[in-house]
């Protein structure tokens, strides 16, 4: 039997690779358009399947690693004792995964995802979300009547210009400089004539400049029971 230490382990990965590969492309091409598959493992080879999968059905179309709580086996006196295992799970297309249609019984009534909007800051710096430049055009939404506001490049987000706003609108076009967490969807909001517009789980998405300057989206949930 194989073990963790044994010199022959790295031949045991390459052999259970080489066995799960055409069994995991075989269960890929079973698939629906819609389908998932979930997959139970240990920790010994997770890392390795999690490659294997990642390959086979791309790594766009992961949808979790859920850890499994098992009963596991306490009795004994081992450096570290396993109480769970791990379950991937891959959509063939995650495009086609639905959002859930009803809330989990244990989210709380006072859950924000009960409120018919939400707003959230777009503002995000972060290695993930290097700045760039977002230029809102005249006419553009404003969460706030009318105010006048200057450039500034000392702190997020930077303005490169002064504006105004009039009537909860934008008057004249202004360059914003920051990191985004949603800029490929204001764009689209943008070229969409200040439109609604869908996010990634099918949410109507509008977006409104800031009195501080900032760029928050609303979500309109959709009916959810």
């Amino acid at each position: 039997m194989w073990k963790k230490n044994s010199k022959e382990s790295g031949q045991y990965h390459s052999a259970w690779l080489s066995m799960m590969y055409p069994r995991l492309y075989l269960a890929r091409n079973l698939l629906r358009e819609d389908g998932v598959i979930f997959i139970s493992i240990d920790e010994n080879e997770v890392a390795n399947l999690q490659l294997v999968c990642d390959e086979v059905f791309g790594e766009e179309n992961m949808l979790c690693l859920f850890a499994w709580r098992s009963e596991g086996n306490f009795d004994n006196q081992a450096k570290f004792k396993y109480c769970h295992e791990y379950v991937l799970a891959y959509a063939k297309n995650e495009r086609y995964f639905p959002h859930p249609l009803t809330v989990d019984p244990n989210v709380p009534k006072s859950s924000k995802i009960y409120r018919p909007e939400i707003r959230n800051t777009i503002v995000k710096n972060g290695p993930k979300n290097p700045p760039s430049k977002i230029v809102i055009p005249k006419g553009f939404p404003a969460a706030f009547d009318k105010g006048d506001f200057f450039s500034r490049n000392d702190s997020w987000p930077k303005i490169e210009n002064d504006f105004s706003v009039a009537n909860g609108e934008v008057l004249n076009e202004v360059a914003i400089y920051s990191g985004w967490s949603s800029k490929h969807l204001i764009l689209e909001f943008i070229e969409n004539g200040f439109e609604e517009v869908l996010d990634a789980k099918g949410q109507a998405t509008t977006f409104e400049i800031t009195s501080k300057e900032g760029l928050n989206n609303c979500r309109y949930s959709s009916t959810l029971t």
